[in-house]
């Protein structure tokens, strides 16, 4: 397995070069997450699934600051920097439901509970 830093909206792959496209706590962060999920289309081969993970529950600012206490160095300068710019938020079944008809993908389920599940299929 390898992990690359790039951008979600332009990846360096060929179209349909993967069996399955797995996202964990991004689509929340995206300016613009439809863009996003039809690029991941787009290198995931037919007949193929996305798996997307988001939270489903926003983190109070209380619990924030323990982890904050908990990281150093340049962890937690990440962290702030991280925290600081990012306003916490997460979708609604109905909002993902909208970004989702702005994509390529026609076939989809979506699960909530702590975590939001999405199954996209190709």
């Amino acid at each position: 397995m390898n992990f690359e830093v790039g951008s979600a909206y332009h990846l360096r792959f060929e179209d349909e070069s993967f069996d399955t496209v797995i996202s964990t706590g991004v689509i929340h962060d995206l300016a613009n997450p439809a863009k996003a999920l039809n690029e991941w289309y787009r290198v995931l081969k037919s007949g193929r699934e996305a798996l997307v993970y988001d939270p489903a529950l926003i983190v109070p600012r209380e619990k924030i600051k323990i982890w904050y206490e908990r990281l150093e160095g340049e962890e937690l300068a990440l962290f702030k920097e991280y925290a600081n710019r990012t306003p916490p938020r997460t979708y609604s079944t109905g909002e993902l439901e909208k970004i989702l008809s702005e994509t390529k993908f026609k076939e989809y389920e979506i699960k909530r509970g702590e975590w939001i599940r999405i199954k996209l299929k190709k």
